[in-house]
């Protein structure tokens, strides 16, 4: 996917930065080789930089269900475990704060991790939301969620 940062005077584009799915099986999956595909982005806004008492825990709670998607991927290809759907994750860093963008199979796959009690995120929203209901102007998460269908991507390299 190509993003172009234009500027609002001149209509030039003064920024270029591409950004390529991750491989399975060695196929990209920006192709269109592969079925269904969902990209799901998940960012913190950290509010409140001078309180990392207040957003570190959330900041850490994400390498834990990163670690957690990619041992369940890794056992799966092995046949050692369940498929949940994931793919793949890249992690960006933003002006306001870190955001990663997966990629899964289906959107039931994954809703269905996000609802699993037994998997890392269900008791880190928990958390989450114990914590904001106390410091609610901290931190904050937001998410996007796009379904798309086969050929339904332009990649430039």
């Amino acid at each position: 996917m190509l993003v172009e940062e234009v500027d609002e005077e001149s209509g030039e584009v003064v920024g270029r930065a591409a950004h390529q799915g991750p491989d399975v099986d060695g196929v990209t999956l920006l192709t269109g080789e592969v079925d269904d595909l969902v990209v799901f982005h998940i960012g913190m806004t950290i509010r409140k930089p001078h309180r990392p008492d207040l957003w570190a825990p959330v900041a850490a709670a994400m390498p834990r269900m990163l670690a957690e998607l990619h041992r369940a991927k890794d056992a799966a290809t092995a046949g050692r475990g369940t498929d949940l759907g994931f793919l793949g994750a890249s992690t960006l860093l933003g002006a306001r704060g870190p955001w990663v963008v997966q990629y899964w199979r289906s959107v039931e796959g994954l809703y269905a991790y996000a609802h699993d009690a037994d998997q890392e995120h269900l008791p880190a929203w928990r958390a989450f939301n114990r914590a904001s209901r106390r410091h609610p102007d901290a931190v904050g998460i937001w998410h996007e969620t796009y379904a798309v269908r086969p050929g339904g991507v332009e990649d430039r390299k």
